[in-house]
């Protein structure tokens, strides 16, 4: 499955972020009756940016792939990464 929903968390109020990764496929593993439901609106890709307050420039960061409930059961194998630009407003 591709992932193409990406949303920042915890980004300081007074900062402007910016995916440069415009999709990440995803490997997802669960029971076969949510897998052959699941699309790609029932995936999202997290980016918390608690730890980039002061960052200003683009970076690497890890993602958490977050399901919706079609897909509650299952979970994405392997680890992502979303290229990120941190700009001032």
């Amino acid at each position: 499955v591709v992932a193409k929903d990406i949303k920042f968390k915890n980004l300081p109020s007074d900062k402007v972020a910016t995916a440069h990764t415009a999709s990440l496929p995803i490997k997802v593993v669960g029971p076969i009756g949510q897998l052959r439901a699941l699309t790609e609106a029932d995936i999202s890709i997290e980016v918390d940016l608690a730890d980039k307050k002061e960052f200003t420039g683009r970076t690497e960061m890890p993602a958490k792939i977050v399901f919706d409930s079609t897909g509650s059961r299952c979970w994405a194998y392997g680890h992502y990464k979303v290229n990120v630009g941190i700009t001032q407003k």
